[in-house]
């Protein structure tokens, strides 16, 4: 993967591993950490999601879409931790994440199953059985999601 210079006026493309942009001299090494820091916080989401731990999960999720508010694979997950949290913004994120998703994408299946689950939900009250099919659903969903570049 190259980095391009952030400098307006200059835009070269460099080797990932330069430390200086090879035309103008910018500093690229901060620059290229902040590149990878939105998967960074969607495999940290990703790993307290798999823990169990929904508040951080959500927390690291957040953070992740104040990056690319319309990724949506964070925001998949996002409403796959709100839900299984009984969080109320549940509904409003996973259609937010079906319109990013768009038609006939391999999110579909998942966007359909939350849907239900929060079907379930809007009538309460909510059983402990549904609440553990929700918890178990969004592990499983974060099982099967974490991103390949940064690190969780």
């Amino acid at each position: 993967m190259n980095i391009k210079c952030p400098i307006p006026d200059c835009g070269c493309e460099n080797p990932s591993e330069s430390a200086r942009c090879q035309r103008c001299g910018a500093n690229l090494q901060a620059y290229s950490r902040l590149l990878f820091l939105p998967d960074y916080l969607f495999n940290r989401g990703l790993n307290h999601a798999q823990r169990g731990e929904l508040a951080q999960a959500e927390s690291a999720l957040q953070a992740a879409l104040a990056f690319n508010p319309k990724d949506g694979e964070t925001l998949l997950l996002l409403a796959a931790v709100q839900s299984a949290a009984g969080n109320p913004a549940a509904p409003l994120t996973l259609t937010q994440a079906d319109q990013v998703v768009g038609e006939g994408a391999l999110w579909k299946t998942q966007i359909g199953a939350l849907k239900t689950l929060l079907e379930e939900v809007q009538n309460p009250p909510l059983s402990a059985h549904a609440a553990a099919q929700m918890k178990a659903r969004a592990q499983q969903i974060a099982q099967k999601r974490k991103k390949h570049k940064g690190k969780g």
